[in-house]
């Protein structure tokens, strides 16, 4: 008899296996593994990001290495999270702008404020990130546009989160 995943398993998993896929174009061997930047360490990046990537590292062979929020207490409960679940300390930045400077990161998620979902995945995909960036990704359709004209421009893959739009109830309505 199959488990029935929680929605929260299912974005996790969904997160984990969407970067590690992206992220095999451009690494050496299937065996590495594949660096996670977190961009936002609110709620939903803690229990969200940080929780289901955690949950399915071993699975996806991926590691949050960094992690970022311009509000210390939350910057350093997500360190504290990823460090109380894996041998790693991830590095700690403020500004998502160093994060994006890392060589050593592969890919990010961003969970921070609505009005700066474009600005951030902008700046990662001109960086060289891979990302999953928390709905909505924009604010009007001029951001919009600019937008996805970056994203076809730099060729990186990127997720957006519609889950519960895509629930029955939301269809219907």
């Amino acid at each position: 008899m199959k488990k029935e995943l929680s929605r929260r398993e299912f974005m996790g998993a969904t997160l984990a296996a969407t970067t590690t896929a992206a992220s095999f174009t451009r690494i050496a061997g299937a065996n590495d593994r594949i660096s996670i930047g977190i961009i936002g360490c609110g709620d939903r990046g803690r229990q969200s990001h940080i929780k289901d990537i955690l949950t399915f590292q071993k699975e996806t062979n991926v590691e949050i290495t960094a992690v970022c929020d311009t509000w210390r207490q939350m910057r350093e409960q997500g360190v504290a999270q990823v460090s109380a679940a894996s041998s790693q300390r991830p590095a700690q930045f403020s500004r998502y702008e160093d994060l994006l400077a890392a060589k050593n990161v592969d890919a990010v998620t961003i969970a921070t404020p609505e009005h700066q979902h474009c600005t951030q995945l902008i700046a990662a995909v001109i960086a060289g990130k891979d990302a999953y960036v928390e709905k909505p990704l924009a604010m009007n359709m001029a951001e919009l546009i600019r937008t996805v004209d970056t994203l076809k421009k730099h060729k990186r893959i990127v997720q957006n989160g519609t889950q519960i739009r895509s629930l029955p109830q939301a269809q219907a309505a």
